[in-house]
């Protein structure tokens, strides 16, 4: 039994599951990028406020703004964070499985190049043994 076609097809299931992690971290990234910038913009802006001694009313508006986007954000960064952890676990079980049937294969091709070496074996053996008869017969 040839293992071609389904080592071909866990191949394409391996780099599927590849693309989804790397989406996954590419989102993850990106969500984490975006609460890191606005915690950037806080903190330029409450240098802002301190330098130019803005009412502490227009500030605590602000960070409160800032906050209420952070928290927002948080909740899709979880659910991505949970999703690429599937994806690491879907890639690993997938890599599994493949590797399980290329050493099939590896297993099978090895019985046959066995098996080839065998028949070669006994056919030289065979002509050995005939030329060994030949050989007593003529002498």
């Amino acid at each position: 039994m040839r293992l071609d076609g389904l080592i071909r097809l866990h191949r394409w299931r391996v780099e599927e599951r590849r693309r989804e992690l790397a989406e996954a971290e590419r989102r993850e990234a990106q969500l984490r990028a975006q609460l890191k910038a606005l915690e950037a913009e806080l903190a330029a802006e409450r240098a802002l406020a301190e330098a130019a001694s803005v009412s502490g009313g227009d500030y605590a508006a602000y960070a409160a703004s800032v906050r209420q986007r952070q928290n927002a954000l948080s909740a899709p960064l979880d659910e991505v964070a949970r999703l690429r952890q599937q994806a690491e676990e879907a890639l690993a079980a997938a890599f599994r499985e493949l590797k399980t049937y290329e050493l099939a294969e590896a297993n099978r091709l090895a019985r046959a190049r066995q098996a080839a070496a065998r028949r070669e074996q006994s056919v030289l053996d065979e002509v050995a043994r005939n030329m060994l008869r030949r050989g007593e017969r003529g002498g």
